[in-house]
């Protein structure tokens, strides 16, 4: 994205807690998303921050140059192509999570993730995603086996976590919900969008490549992701969401540090549903995590703009908190 509008009738901000891409942030307009998340993020530490700054090149001239450099100088040497990504240790203490999540009772809650299988398809060349619907359904009890054993079943989705273990991106951090919390919406027939909209996963849209989008919805256990992230060596195996984790993306937004939880962005525009978020440290997919597999053929519809607009309200009113995004 290239800056359009002259320097000199976009409002100058300062932010005296950043550094480098200070200066590019300084200079986009107030309702940029990419900035906002950078501005208002309150999770991110000052010598993160600053590690951050020193990681990208001297000058940042637009969000594209800014982009290219989070992605391949910041996140692929700390965050996602790393044995233990940055995230899950002592330096990113700020936003880590402990308490009643990690007691006995609270490891035995499920953490839900929409996984798009694109790459896990094309790898195992899997031609037809209905039959891996049906292949899941069985092992789920869902259905029974008619055209095919559960045994083809079973090394049909063990593919697809093979696939999906040793992708270029399994080491990053997981984005994931609570199974609880988002029960009514995996019942219903039309699942598939509800949790793609709830879960603020926008870039869950057809493309000229992949005119159908595959989702598997993977369902495990706190515990599983605490004995991965022991395994790994981590300082803590859950985290809030915060914008130094993933890549530069609109459709995140950081919570205020008074709630326990991230909030993800409802594409559907129904603010009073916003549901809690987590990042976690990955763990190894087996089929018994395969939850269900969907199919995305339509986009989100709602102005991004306006649905981060509400979703800014919301976060204030559940935080109590009337100056959050107002720096």
């Amino acid at each position: 994205m290239q800056l359009t509008l002259p320097l000199d009738t976009i409002e100058y901000i300062i932010f005296p807690a950043m550094t480098q891409p200070n200066e590019l942030i300084s200079r986009l307009p107030s309702d940029e998303p990419v900035a906002q998340n950078y501005r208002w993020d309150e999770r991110v530490n000052g010598v993160r921050r600053t590690t951050y700054s020193a990681a990208l090149p001297e000058v940042l001239t637009d969000i594209e140059v800014w982009s290219d450099a989070h992605i391949n100088q910041w996140l692929k040497n700390r965050v996602t192509h790393t044995p233990l990504p940055e995230t899950f240790t002592t330096a990113n203490s700020t936003p880590a999570l402990s308490g009643p999540i990690l007691s006995p009772d609270g490891q035995k809650q499920e953490l839900v993730r929409l996984e798009c299988l694109d790459y896990a398809i094309e790898e195992n060349l899997v031609r037809y995603h209905d039959t891996l619907i049906h292949h899941v359904d069985v092992l789920r009890g869902r259905e029974n086996a008619e055209h095919f054993t559960v045994k083809e079943a079973t090394d049909s989705v063990a593919a697809i976590c093979d696939a999906l273990n040793h992708s270029p991106f399994a080491r990053a951090p997981r984005f994931a919900a609570f199974a609880q919390e988002l029960e009514k919406d995996i019942e219903e027939a039309d699942w598939i969008i509800r949790l793609r909209d709830r879960l603020g996963l926008g870039h869950y849209r057809p493309t000229a490549r992949f005119p159908t989008r595959v989702l598997a919805l993977m369902r495990y256990s706190v515990e599983d992701v605490v004995r991965a992230a022991e395994r790994a060596g981590a300082a803590h195996a859950l985290t809030v969401p915060t914008v130094l984790d993933s890549e530069l993306n609109e459709f995140f937004f950081p919570s205020p540090r008074d709630l326990d939880y991230g909030r993800t962005l409802n594409l559907a525009d129904d603010q009073t549903r916003l549901a809690a978020e987590v990042l976690h440290m990955r763990i190894d997919y087996l089929p018994k995590h395969v939850w269900k597999v969907g199919i995305v053929t339509t986009s989100p519809d709602r102005d991004v703009k306006c649905l981060r607009e509400h979703h800014l309200i919301c976060l204030q009113l559940d935080s109590g908190r009337d100056d959050f995004g107002q720096a």
